[in-house]
């Protein structure tokens, strides 16, 4: 039997009360499976992945590797020379001299080019070193932004819940808009 000692607007309070208890407590679980299972967290990391290349592309393309000069003043000289009367018995016995002459001149300048060509290698490697850790922590990351769209969406998410899915306030229709909030991106940059 039904005890009348409760009256059935008291029991509607209760009602209330309990689901509504019950929805903000299953909230961030039935906000992570939607952010799960609509890919969100996916698209994140594709997205990111793609972000960090293109940056370390960027950063790459801005290092300038200066060109080895090489000289050849035996071709120099046989141009100033050619067609001339002897030129060419000339060159044949001075040409080579000329070319080192050539390579001894530029020696110093092609040693600092180098140099300055071993100086941007080991910067693209730091870059590609650096793309391939960012790169690592995507997943970390975008997690952390799944975690963070559903920790400020916390009461739409309850609201959801408790209506059984009919009532749909944001982040819970778009979780990929609200993964790429900037705040919420700023907030897990440097999580790994």
């Amino acid at each position: 039997m039904i005890n009348s000692d409760v009256s059935l607007p008291g029991a509607v309070v209760a009602a209330v009360l309990v689901i509504g208890g019950l929805s903000v407590a299953v909230a961030p679980e039935v906000g992570e499976r939607l952010a799960r299972n609509s890919g969100a967290i996916q698209l994140c990391e594709k997205g990111l992945l793609k972000e960090l290349e293109a940056a370390a592309m960027r950063e790459a393309n801005a290092i300038e590797t200066p060109p080895a000069p090489n000289i050849d003043l035996g071709v120099v000289f046989g141009g100033l020379l050619g067609g001339r009367p002897g030129s060419d018995a000339y060159m044949e016995r001075y040409g080579p001299q000329f070319k080192n002459l050539g390579d001894a001149i530029t020696a110093p300048m092609r040693q600092q080019a180098e140099q300055a060509r071993e100086v941007a290698r080991r910067k693209i490697e730091a870059i590609e070193a650096q793309f391939r850790k960012d790169a690592a922590t995507g997943a970390s990351q975008c997690e952390c932004r799944a975690i963070a769209a559903v920790n400020k969406g916390h009461t739409s998410l309850a609201v959801f819940t408790a209506s059984g899915g009919l009532v749909a306030w944001p982040p819970v229709g778009n979780f990929p808009a609200a993964m790429s909030d900037p705040t919420t991106v700023a907030e897990c940059k440097g999580v790994s």
